[in-house]
């Protein structure tokens, strides 16, 4: 019988698939094989030694003594393979720890600059004093710099990453410092273990310039009603004050501008006891006016000032907004005096003094820091970022005691 031609060929090719999948598996089996001697071999390398057992054969009349020498041999076999494993992950970390430090010279809390005076270094001027300028000039240089915002974030003006800025996180730690000592009071027995204190800059960021630690308190509305509702002020001390009158409302009395540099800079002494200190000055009439015009800036800094002094004498009375330019060129002098007399008392600090509107001011920055003065530049903070200086939210963690202060029209 004489098939077709295609019915043929048909056939043909059917064979040489099935001559082709059988070389395939040979091929494949040849593979599997070759790894498992390779693999029978590096084992056989590292178990050099440790299968030679004495004392006891873990054959027939072995028993048990046989299994306890598998056992004892088998624990430096898993401890080699360990080893290796170990030392291949060691090398690899350091290797990218290499390459960052290759790509990222500048990275967050790795400053490549050494400073000529101690670290950290802390702004202690009052804001719309030249402190965006200072921290320009630190930044530039390639020093780990903070300013406004806190907690790892170098952007140096709102809004802040995770809405955290510097002053609400120091307000926090100060709060829990005062729980903490109502902890060690409420203990009998001094000598049982507590945590280590919190310092004002703890898990803020660790940065070696801290350009602007003050900025605004934060502000909760507790209740709401038809006089501007009851606002709550979570304070340093571990205490909520309640501003219900609805003339103090309606002021915005609850709207203050926190200050640690002044009301605070005891307890940072004690935190950062060799820490540099900056006061960039300007003309306190010009620094006023620039207040005035800034936002909400004059009203949180006088209402600041004002619930500062509660229970103290002299007691500050409200300026009203004829006389607000005098009284914040009063207290900018002040300050700047305080600060002064401050570092004259506690010698550990180093203080470098300069005017921001000088034209060498500059030049006294790097002599002091032993940085460039090509760094420099005045910085204007008006401007396009303007309308992003708002009341930024923040988290609440604070559920304290509260107090009710009643405060006159005076």
């Amino acid at each position: 019988m004489v098939l077709p031609r295609r019915s043929l060929n048909k056939k043909a090719d059917q064979k040489r698939i099935v001559l082709s999948l059988s070389g395939l598996h040979q091929i494949t089996i040849g593979i599997v094989v070759f790894l498992a001697v390779a693999w029978f071999s590096i084992a056989r390398s590292l178990l050099s030694g440790h299968f030679t057992t004495g004392g006891g054969s873990s054959g027939g009349g072995g028993g048990d003594g046989g299994r306890e020498n598998e056992v004892e041999h088998v624990e430096p076999f898993v401890a080699k393979l360990n080893a290796v494993a170990t030392q291949t992950r060691t090398t690899a970390a350091a290797a990218t720890t290499t390459a960052d430090a290759e790509t990222l010279p500048n990275r967050y809390g790795v400053s490549p600059v050494k400073l000529r005076l101690p670290t950290p270094v802390i702004v202690v001027g009052y804001p719309k004093s030249g402190t965006t300028s200072v921290w320009h000039f630190f930044n530039c240089s390639g020093v780990i710099s903070q300013h406004f915002c806190c907690c790892g974030d170098l952007n140096d003006h709102p809004p802040c990453k995770h809405k955290k800025t510097m002053a609400r996180c120091i307000i926090r730690n100060l709060r829990k410092q005062q729980e903490r000592l109502r902890q060690q009071q409420q203990q009998r027995d001094k000598s049982s273990s507590l945590s280590p204190p919190f310092s004002m800059l703890s898990n803020c960021g660790s940065y070696d310039v801290y350009a602007q630690i003050d900025g605004e308190r934060l502000t909760l509305k507790l209740k709401d009603n038809d006089s501007g509702g009851v606002w709550g002020v979570p304070l340093e001390n571990g205490t909520m004050e309640v501003v219900e009158d609805p003339w103090l409302v309606e002021i915005g009395y609850h709207m203050r501008h926190f200050l640690p540099q002044h009301f605070n800079l005891h307890q940072l002494h004690q935190d950062v006891p060799n820490a540099t200190f900056i006061l960039p000055l300007r003309d306190p009439r010009e620094w006023a006016l620039s207040v005035f015009h800034w936002f909400q800036a004059r009203g949180r800094i006088i209402n600041e000032y004002l619930a500062q002094s509660v229970g103290r004498e002299p007691r500050l009375e409200r300026p009203g907004k004829n006389h607000s330019i005098d009284f914040l060129a009063r207290i900018y002098q002040e300050h700047s005096q305080f600060i002064r007399d401050f570092v004259q008392g506690h010698p550990s600090h180093a203080l470098v003094e300069f005017h921001i509107q000088q034209a060498n001011a500059g030049e006294v920055l790097a002599s002091a820091f032993g940085l460039p003065s090509t760094c420099w530049e005045q910085k204007n903070p008006m401007g396009s970022r303007a309308k992003n200086v708002t009341d930024v939210a923040f988290e609440n963690p604070y559920e304290s005691s509260k107090r009710t202060m009643h405060h006159g029209r005076d």
